[in-house]
């Protein structure tokens, strides 16, 4: 219970220049509110502008003091009965000012404490032709938000919503996804890895890649059974997803935990390797993991740099050992292991309070 409940960095890519925003594109409102959410204090901060521009916006974090900066390229200031400086009266937040630069348009907020963005979406102009950007923050505490003050300089643009998914993998999942969003239950993404062309490790007669799908499968089920969990799969066949792709099939479904099955083959640093290892995250990379100790271990593995979301990456065993290899070939033995993961992401679940 105590791996599943590290919290996690930001995925981390390269940063491109900064786009050119649609003509006439204008902030038109702000908005702000407070509430409870996964037990923690959270401050929602809703944008709304003429033009959408979710997938054009760079937002950093900044601190010494702590601010939330959001850069767009042309925009303008219309918003009625508001300066462009002035208070905004929300727990964490002390101010905010709008500012032109040659090349953009900046939105500052002055926070009062650590907070991190835990969601960010868009949502579609709907009657009064206004598109809403939706930034949700917590205070995660100092270490936090330096993390992902880091990853978001490496990554600042704000992605955008399903339409960046493929849209054969968005209409396996879009009504799972649509009925989480609106479900009191607690929702778990379990990440079967490779698929398609990526076979993953190979050995005894095994790939990872058939071998994560059946375990994932079974897991899903058991964790839907249990009536108060609603499990969401990556991939549901043989089709690859990317790694960006899952993590936002996460956080669009508003997931409590996301899950990733690995089976795995060692190589001729340690051919001896057999057991179970359960990994979250470290800057320290996969050391931990090539001592081929079992248990918990640490690493920086890309699937478990999701901040919003607590992430686990599961090797359920080496393919290389005949001994581990016989075990993963029987489904008694997947039912097994997906009970007692059931069983813990269960006991996680009371001990956070979700």
């Amino acid at each position: 219970v105590l791996w599943m409940m590290l919290s996690c960095a930001i995925m981390a890519c390269s940063q491109p220049a900064l786009k050119t925003a649609p003509m006439g594109d204008a902030f038109t409102a702000i908005h702000g509110s407070h509430f409870i959410q996964e037990c923690r204090a959270t401050t929602r901060l809703v944008i709304e502008t003429t033009q959408p521009i979710d997938k054009i916006t760079r937002l950093i974090l900044l601190d010494k003091p702590y601010r939330i900066v959001l850069d767009v390229a042309g925009a303008s200031w219309q918003v009625a009965d508001l300066l462009q400086t002035g208070v905004f009266a929300q727990t964490g937040l002390t101010g905010y000012r709008f500012g032109r630069h040659p090349d953009k348009r900046r939105l500052v907020f002055d926070l009062t404490k650590p907070l991190v963005p835990i969601r960010i979406f868009s949502e579609p102009a709907s009657g009064d032709d206004r598109h809403r950007l939706v930034i949700e923050l917590q205070d995660k505490g100092v270490s936090a938000f330096t993390h992902t003050k880091e990853e978001r300089d490496k990554d600042p643009f704000i992605s955008g919503g399903p339409d960046e998914l493929p849209d054969e993998v968005w209409d396996e999942v879009y009504d799972e996804v649509s009925g989480a969003k609106h479900s009191v239950k607690f929702v778990v993404v379990v990440d079967a890895v490779h698929g398609g062309m990526h076979d993953g490790a190979k050995g005894n007669g095994i790939i990872e890649k058939d071998i994560t799908l059946k375990a994932a499968q079974i897991l899903a089920r058991k964790l839907n059974e249990t009536g108060h969990i609603r499990a969401i799969l990556t991939r549901r066949d043989d089709r690859e997803v990317g790694l960006q792709e899952r993590v936002t099939i996460a956080r669009r479904a508003r997931a409590g935990l996301f899950i990733s099955l690995h089976a795995d083959a060692p190589g001729s640093y340690n051919p001896q390797a057999n057991g179970m290892t359960i990994f979250t995250l470290s800057d320290k990379g996969a050391q931990a993991y090539r001592a081929s100790r079992r248990g918990h271990r640490f690493a920086a593995f890309q699937v478990l740099k999701s901040p919003d979301i607590p992430s686990i990456m599961v090797e359920m065993g080496f393919l290389t050992n005949q001994s581990d290899a016989h075990y993963l070939r029987q489904d008694a033995y997947l039912e097994r292991l997906a009970g007692r993961l059931t069983r813990a992401i269960v006991h996680y679940r009371h001990q956070t309070g979700q």
